[in-house]
């Protein structure tokens, strides 16, 4: 299992974000709050050389809060044109995807 406690919510986004370009459900499903309509996160995956580059930009790039509540970060960095909000679930964080889950869906025709 993936550990969260003690780290960083901007930590836990990183590696979400990693994860989601060699989508796999076991390890995406750890990072995030449950969501009924998660399947979306690990359909489809980017081409091998691409994912690589990637992943090398956001093990580097810049992630700021943008706003802070006692149990909630909202992040915002370049591979994300929408914050996303990373929520501690007793001594770990976990990303909410629903925002990343909604904006697939409007693209696919879903609602």
């Amino acid at each position: 299992m993936i550990m969260r406690q003690g780290r960083a919510p901007e930590d836990v986004l990183r590696e979400f974000l990693i994860a989601n370009l060699r989508p796999d459900e076991v390890r995406i499903r750890r990072l995030i709050v449950n969501h009924p309509e998660a399947d979306i996160l690990w359909q489809g995956d980017y081409p091998e050389n691409v994912a690589t580059l990637l992943e090398q930009q956001y093990r580097t790039m810049a992630i700021e809060r943008i706003g802070e509540q006692q149990n909630q970060v909202l992040l915002r960095c370049s591979a994300s044109p929408i914050p996303l909000e990373v929520v501690k679930i007793g001594d770990c964080w976990f990303v909410d995807a629903g925002p990343i889950i909604d904006a697939r869906k409007r693209a696919e025709g879903r609602s």
